[in-house]
């Protein structure tokens, strides 16, 4: 694991007075919070080391379709939760008009793919092939997150993917779908979930992650070898993100 924002101290202490020299309006750092655990500590550190380096922050509470909508018009400054690739295809626009730009990556050797309670795995359910087999068991749903978030999900059953063209995609909340996961587990209810790796989920529950998903998730070998992107909208007068960024 790497951490990005690591490197702003060293760009701090390298750059001495930099900041100083800034408007006050280059003060202002906004940053996208999709309500996720993990950007909920990357955002955090962030904050704690723009703060201490004398710069204003704001977190807002957006979607994901929102926040890169959001970064294109002015809005939104830094975004650390692109994961890739499938962020990358999904959002193309924005890179490609370069209204956004990936900066590193802070997080890699991560995982993200669908995923079910080892009961159900224990069961013989390995693989996204092997869901349609047991539809009746899961109620034929997949339980996601928030709209805007799940594409690869949607489409995976609009092209009738694996069997799924009867399933629904469930969109809620990371809140909401975990709150589902709770209940089934407590139930030893068969549910099928989006499920991302580091998190307390792993922790919490026992999980097994499904086979199968390279053309939904577009993976390798199961991992994400830049499992999570640092994203900004850089206006010119900023001087401390963007050369604190490992390139990739």
């Amino acid at each position: 694991m790497r951490k990005v924002l690591a490197g702003l101290l060293m760009t701090a202490m390298a750059a001495g007075a930099a900041q100083a020299g800034e408007s006050e309006a280059c003060k202002a750092v906004r940053m996208s919070d999709l309500g996720w655990t993990d950007i909920g500590l990357t955002n955090a550190t962030a904050e704690t080391v723009l703060k201490a380096l004398g710069y204003e922050v704001t977190q807002n509470l957006l979607s994901l379709d929102v926040t890169f909508v959001s970064m294109q018009r002015g809005d939104i400054d830094v975004f650390q939760g692109n994961w890739r690739p499938f962020q990358d295809v999904q959002y193309a626009q924005f890179f490609d008009d370069g209204s956004v730009e990936r900066l590193g990556m802070n997080l890699e050797g991560a995982k993200y793919t669908l995923a079910v309670p080892k009961y159900v795995a224990d069961a013989g359910v390995h693989s996204f092939n092997d869901l349609a087999a047991h539809a009746e068991q899961f109620d034929k749903k997949i339980y996601a997150i928030e709209p805007g978030s799940n594409q690869p999900l949607l489409d995976m059953v609009a092209a009738n993917a694996h069997g799924l063209g009867d399933w629904t995609i469930v969109e809620s909340s990371e809140a909401g779908m975990l709150a589902e996961v709770e209940r089934s587990v407590a139930r030893k209810d068969w549910i099928v979930f989006l499920g991302w790796q580091p998190h307390p989920m792993n922790v919490v529950y026992q999980i097994d992650y499904l086979a199968d998903g390279d053309a939904e998730f577009r993976r390798c070998v199961g991992l994400y070898h830049c499992a999570q992107g640092l994203c900004a909208n850089l206006p010119e007068c900023d001087q401390v993100l963007q050369p604190a960024c490992v390139q990739h």
